[in-house]
């Protein structure tokens, strides 16, 4: 399949503002449709007719998965029990590195935004004392 043959739609809300660099990024693959503030009724008949439907982290999206007779991917750490033939990407697996460099990097920004809290709360205790 040639670039010109594949239809990409973003279904979601918000402000075209908002998408602007996945919008490039994705338009660069293919035809690309932002399809946000619309009808409910025809985002799910979208969702419920693609060929492959990535999920969101969404029980709007997880209701279309199972319906849906496409190809299904989600990235993993889903709340709800999946439907047996979701495909869960693990983000290393994207990202191309090990699983063990990708927990590293996982903890080291959890480390970070630790110590910001931390800061913060410091800050704000001696301006109020």
């Amino acid at each position: 399949m040639n670039k010109k043959q594949i239809k990409i739609i973003l279904c979601s809300t918000g402000t075209k503002k908002t998408f602007f660099d996945i919008a490039f990024k994705l338009s660069k693959l293919g035809k690309f449709y932002l399809y946000i503030n619309k009808s409910d009724f025809n985002t799910f008949k979208i969702m419920l007719n693609a060929d492959h439907l990535i999920l969101s982290h969404s029980s709007f999206s997880y209701f279309a998965s199972f319906i849906n007779e496409g190809k299904k991917y989600i990235r993993n750490n889903f709340r709800h029990p999946l439907p047996y033939d979701v495909k869960v990407v693990r983000d290393y697996e994207i990202l191309d590195i090990s699983y063990f460099n990708y927990l590293y990097h996982v903890f080291s920004k959890i480390i970070f935004i630790f110590k910001l809290k931390i800061s913060n709360c410091f800050k704000f205790y001696f301006f109020n004392y």
